[in-house]
């Protein structure tokens, strides 16, 4: 049993039951984790703790198949994280102190997250697909966003530092082809025109 990155068994201790079954595993890896392994009476690897090379710490449970479910550990600067994975391993539940987030790259997804710049909640289709964003950014004022499916921002709202509204539609490629503004230029300059 190991971490399933190489072969082991010469710096690693193996625990056997009395069927010779091998049910505990320790030993360093390949990448240079520390690494404990459990196995069930068959000999499947069940869950796992692991000190990996760059010192991040983390605890594995996996189904009978030997999927990773579930994987509770610490992120590069410390943040503690829990993850759920489906049946093929992929994540679909996700918490951390700055990250509630709900489905993955292929189903609809729920994300409240905080970023430097950013303490919002996403609503999206895929990993690059259709979503409603919406939150407070980093000037405190409160922004949302709507996006195609190809993930690209087409309408954006926020409310400016004076208290006025900003509206903006956007192109295929982001650009501002609409605003409140350019409607009262357009307007005007069409009443210059029957003047």
């Amino acid at each position: 049993m190991n971490n399933g990155n190489g072969d082991d068994r010469g710096n690693g201790h193996d625990f056997v039951d009395s069927n010779g079954v091998r049910r505990i595993g320790i030993c360093p890896d390949l990448d240079g984790d520390a690494f404990m392994g459990f196995a069930d009476k068959n000999g499947k690897a069940r869950m796992a703790f692991v000190v990996q090379g760059d010192g991040k710490p983390a605890i594995e449970m996996r189904d009978k198949n030997g999927v990773s479910r579930l994987s509770i550990g610490l992120t590069p600067d410390g943040e503690p994280g829990i993850v759920f994975h489906d049946e093929k391993g992929e994540p679909c539940f996700v918490l951390g102190p700055d990250i509630f987030a709900w489905g993955n790259n292929r189903t609809t997804r729920f994300e409240i997250n905080k970023t430097d710049d950013l303490i919002g909640m996403s609503l999206c289709k895929g990993e690059n697909g259709s979503a409603v964003t919406f939150g407070v950014g980093e000037d405190d004022y409160p922004i949302m966003g709507l996006y195609d499916k190809n993930g690209k921002g087409r309408i954006g709202m926020t409310v400016n530092a004076d208290g006025s509204p900003e509206l903006a539609l956007l192109d295929r490629n982001e650009k501002v082809i609409w605003r409140p503004d350019m409607a009262k230029k357009a307007k005007s300059r069409k009443k210059e025109k029957t003047a």
